[in-house]
């Protein structure tokens, strides 16, 4: 490759070559192992991202019918019930989304969303 003033077959080629190597080596979803954007942009790939949404809707109803925070191991039961996903992963994404201050800690591993 060199400097032209047109580009030839081959320059695409490998410009193709260099933008997949970079994507498959930031852009890669872990647990899916397929090249992800979301991971770039957001730094959670989609099964992450999907997690952490299902997560958001358990606390959300959870909490509007009780009244209360949610314990953290509800959250785990609900989502692992209804969800072939690890406790750890669960209680993972918890953690992300009271960091990232999306749900808030009313008390000791209970928690509700922020409004």
């Amino acid at each position: 490759m060199a400097l032209r003033d047109e580009v030839t077959e081959e320059d695409a080629e490998a410009a193709i070559r260099l933008m997949t190597a970079f994507l498959q080596s930031v852009g890669l979803d872990i647990e899916s192992g397929v090249v992800d954007v979301g991971v770039i942009m957001t730094g959670a790939g989609f099964t992450t991202r999907r997690l952490m949404s299902v997560v958001m809707d358990v606390v959300k109803r959870r909490s509007s019918e009780s009244g209360r925070c949610v314990r953290i191991q509800d959250i785990v039961s609900d989502v692992t019930s209804r969800y072939k996903v690890d406790e750890e992963k669960v209680r993972d994404v918890v953690r992300r989304l009271h960091q990232q201050g999306m749900l808030m800690e009313v008390r000791q591993d209970c928690f509700s969303p922020v409004e």
